[in-house]
């Protein structure tokens, strides 16, 4: 395809619709089917995943919705436990829950239901282990993002509850952050190997990944992205790589208010 088709299609993207309206916002908005792309050259069918008819709720495994009890382990047990009997729902309920990072795994459905938070901790030792996501488009390792992903397939964050990265608490990073940015770009642009691009600590600090919060990781294959308005304001990051990846996501914006 040459530049000129290229553009023109991308212009066509761009503009397609226009902005939803609010009716149009939010998971009872989403149709049933992922309508097809129409593109200049091969794109496959999206399909929406599927997951088994099993519930796996996050208070089984001991999280506390008190807004102040840290439940990073026991929403990791929870999906743990899911994907251990083959996948399914793991279920946050109504609450305020708080949680360091996430990480998901294969046939799992994270879903918020109405009237659940899950607000992330704004302590950096949260977000560790380090482990690969990119920055400003480059490789490296670095504290984990929010709800992170890596070599799993059939995965979904739904419901119409709300995602809280707690932005505020993080803006006295930005100095140092985009030093440690241009020492990212640098090291990408000098060839020097990925495992030796180390941030995600005191020295060397990268926030975690939350303006638009969540990161897949190279190598994923049918991923749903679906949530009320309040879900828009950290839409999944980097859903990177990997042939035949299927995504999809609802729009959430009224007017004014898209951030794609």
């Amino acid at each position: 395809m040459n530049a000129a088709a290229l553009l023109v299609f991308l212009t066509g993207l761009a503009g397609a619709g226009g902005a939803p309206a609010a009716e149009q916002c939010g998971a009872e908005a989403m149709p049933p089917q992922i309508a097809p792309i129409v593109a200049p050259f091969d794109m496959p069918r999206m399909q929406r995943p599927v997951f088994p008819d099993r519930v796996v709720d996050i208070r089984d495994h001991g999280a506390v919705g008190d807004g102040k009890t840290l439940n990073t382990t026991a929403i990791a047990k929870a999906i743990a436990a899911g994907a251990a009997s083959g996948g399914g729902r793991v279920l946050v309920p109504e609450g305020v829950w708080l949680s360091g990072a996430i990480h998901l795994r294969s046939n799992i459905d994270l879903h918020l239901e109405k009237g659940a938070v899950l607000r992330f901790s704004t302590d950096p030792q949260d977000y560790l282990p380090v482990v690969f996501t990119r920055w400003a488009g480059f490789e490296c390792y670095n504290y984990s993002p929010l709800i992170y992903a890596r070599g799993c397939r059939n995965i979904a964050v739904t419901g119409a509850g709300r995602l809280d990265g707690q932005a505020a608490p993080w803006g006295g990073w930005l100095a140092r952050q985009n030093e440690m940015a241009r020492m990212l770009i640098d090291l990408g642009r000098r060839g020097v190997p990925v495992s030796q691009r180390v941030f995600g600590s005191p020295d060397k600090p990268l926030r975690p990944r939350r303006n638009r919060g969540t990161y897949l990781a190279p190598r994923h294959r049918d991923v749903e992205y679906r949530g009320g308005s309040d879900f828009g304001e950290r839409l999944l990051q980097g859903v990177g790589g990997g042939r035949g990846r299927q995504a999809a996501a609802v729009p959430r914006h009224p007017p004014g208010k898209r951030r794609l």
